[in-house]
């Protein structure tokens, strides 16, 4: 039978080799799960982009506020999500320079009155241009006009983060939250109000 010299020499250095190994990977393990803890911590609603139907509103857009802007002159005012939780919501993805506009205006104005107990309507403009505030002033002169009433219905203003959670593909788009905080429907709006 043969025997074989053992090198200590050689073993040392292999195992001095694999602990370095060791401790760099450690360090590397930990580096990684800290940057994914931090990652899940400032981007939880990014990971929810374009909630889908059967999906519940995350705990974040809960605690968002967010300010409701009126068109005829009044005050903006800052509310929170969370005061509207047990309720069923609808959001209306709007834009002034959409070309039937005006005519859906009425319509949103009619649902937004029926706020109620049990129901909030939101009406979300997400976009902006330098013709913006232009747009909704000649709206607004024909909406009272046309009505002979001022319209009061809050509007949330260059919206990011519901854009951001809902993505509406185009507008006019509709999200209609149930009072548990699940998605019920979010889509294009095709039909009539």
């Amino acid at each position: 039978m043969k025997t074989y010299k053992y090198n200590n020499r050689n073993a040392g250095a292999a195992c001095l080799w694999h602990k370095l190994l060791a401790f760099f990977l450690l360090i590397a393990c930990l580096s990684f799960q800290e940057v994914v803890a931090q990652d899940k911590n400032t981007t939880s609603v990014e990971t929810k982009l374009g909630l889908k139907k059967d999906e519940f509103l995350p705990e974040e857009a809960w605690n968002h506020r967010f300010k409701f802007s009126y068109l005829n002159g009044k005050p903006q005012e800052e509310h929170q999500l969370s005061e509207y939780k047990g309720k069923t919501l609808y959001f209306f993805f709007w834009d002034a320079s959409y070309p039937n506009s005006y005519s859906d205006l009425r319509k949103l104005y009619e649902i937004c009155l029926i706020s109620s107990d049990q129901f909030a309507s939101f009406v979300v403009h997400s976009k902006k241009s330098k013709d913006t505030q232009k747009q909704l002033k000649a709206m607004m002169d024909c909406f009272e006009k046309e009505y002979g009433d001022v319209m009061d219905t809050p509007i949330i203003m260059e919206d990011e983060f519901f854009t951001t959670l809902f993505q509406p593909s185009q507008l006019l788009h509709y999200t209609l939250i149930l009072n548990n905080g699940m998605v019920h429907m979010s889509e294009y709006y095709k039909a009539k109000l």
